[in-house]
């Protein structure tokens, strides 16, 4: 799990530079939570 969540950090990093940064934010934020409490 930890492998793929780093894995999709990666290609959430990239789209940081597009526009669409606040929508990929709150979807890490969410991976985050969910990453903490599991």
């Amino acid at each position: 799990f930890l492998y793929l969540f780093l894995k999709h950090n990666r290609e959430l990093i990239k789209n940081l530079s597009k526009p669409k940064t606040y929508v990929a934010k709150k979807i890490f934020k969410l991976k985050l939570y969910l990453f903490l409490y599991y």
